[in-house]
């Protein structure tokens, strides 16, 4: 099988739920605890997702991890 290219998915996704642009247009301050956060929206951009599916758990996880921090000054 073989890979699905979701990168523009993954940034709109991200995007939308963070206000965070992975592309760099826009600038954000962020808190300690948004480092954890920033790391797991890397991760979710590096890796070959071959579903959807598989990428949804990923940004479930971190729609969870957002709703217990506040990220952003």
């Amino acid at each position: 099988m073989e890979n699905i290219d979701l990168t523009y998915k993954k940034q709109m996704i991200i995007k939308e739920i963070t206000g965070y642009n992975p592309d760099g247009s826009d600038k954000i301050l962020i808190t300690g605890d948004g480092l954890d956060v920033i790391k797991q929206i890397g991760y979710i951009l590096r890796k070959d997702y071959k579903s959807i599916a598989e990428l949804s758990e990923d940004i479930e996880k971190l729609k969870s991890d957002l709703l217990g921090y506040n990220l952003f000054d």
